[in-house]
């Protein structure tokens, strides 16, 4: 898993940092502002912003984790293969969500990542380094594609969506904890279906 990364991301704040420049004088913010603001070719940090979307309140917005868990499993699946520059349909690159919902989600998140990367540090490599690293793009695919069906729960999806940030966070800050953290939350999140069905 190799993150051919254009823009130089060492913390969670700064993803949300960018959320609220994105926003600034604007009544709306694209997928294609993200994913310019980042640079396009940076799968890992890009995967990370879209999966603290669906973390935030804007989950209970109505397709919302459905469409950020195809856009995660279309990042997931090019970084996977170490494509050098990525493809996004264009109706997922045009869908917009408000400036102030956005600034509102990010000012609830702010904490989060702040905590996030002020309990990160350098352990437990051998979840953060090969042969590992390689197969953790194939577990975010299997959460991202599975966000719809959480969906009919509200908010439920979100602990897939921070599984995906956990991940992602142990990626980008060399810290395995984070990914074991990760595993928790994607237990929990398949028993969901086991409780609402049975």
């Amino acid at each position: 898993m190799r993150d051919t990364s254009s823009t130089d991301i060492h913390k969670l704040e700064e993803l949300i940092d960018l959320f609220s420049a994105l926003a600034k004088d604007k009544s709306h913010v694209s997928v294609q502002d993200i994913v310019k603001g980042l640079g396009e070719t940076a799968y890992l940090p890009l995967i990370t912003a879209f999966a603290l979307v669906v973390v935030s309140p804007l989950s209970g917005i109505f397709f919302l984790p459905t469409l950020m868990g195809l856009l995660i499993s279309l990042l997931a699946f090019q970084m996977f293969f170490r494509k050098t520059h990525l493809w996004l349909p264009k109706f997922i690159l045009k869908r917009e969500i408000s400036s102030t919902r956005l600034q509102r989600a990010a000012g609830w998140l702010k904490g989060l990542a702040r905590w996030l990367d002020t309990n990160s540090r350098t352990r437990w490599q051998i979840l953060v380094r090969q042969p590992v690293k390689t197969f953790l793009p194939l577990v975010v695919i299997a959460a991202a594609l599975a966000m719809p069906f959480l969906e009919l729960v509200p908010f439920s999806s979100s602990l897939l969506g921070m599984a995906i940030t956990l991940i992602c966070t142990g990626l980008l800050l060399s810290d395995g904890v984070w990914i074991v953290l990760a595993s928790l939350f994607l237990g929990i999140s398949a028993l969901i279906p086991v409780m609402i069905y049975f």
